[in-house]
């Protein structure tokens, strides 16, 4: 499910994105991810890609790896940008923590490091 889920947000098909999601994923869901100054909750998540937009210019991201991990998955994704002020290129990578209870996603934490999404787990590499 994250997987798809991903390649929907890839192509930028909300519709798909918005079905998928029903019933999977919490009303209060949180999402922190890197490099931008908040936590969006619930419906705040769909303003995530024009807050990307707003960052990084010629965005692209793509899903390298999906580990489940019980109760998280663990998503490695790979970035490449511009900077929107000035242009410096980037190319990293992210590393996903989604928290579930049972078959309902409720958070996810972008960290720099494998090793602390796994930490944020309670898990070691």
């Amino acid at each position: 499910m994250v997987r798809r889920l991903m390649e929907v947000w890839d192509r930028g098909d909300n519709e798909a994105l918005n079905a998928l999601a029903e019933g999977r994923v919490a009303p209060d869901f949180e999402l922190d991810p890197l490099y931008l100054d908040r936590v969006y909750k619930g419906d705040e998540a769909r303003q995530l890609g024009a807050d990307i937009a707003g960052v990084w210019e010629d965005y692209r991201a793509t899903t390298e790896e999906v580990v489940d991990l019980g109760a998280h998955v663990l998503m490695v994704r790979h970035i490449t940008a511009r900077g929107a002020i000035g242009g410096v290129p980037v190319d990293f990578r992210i590393f996903i923590l989604v928290h579930f209870e049972g078959e309902i996603a409720v958070w996810a934490k972008s960290f720099r490091t494998r090793q602390e999404a796994l930490d944020a787990a309670g898990l070691r590499e």
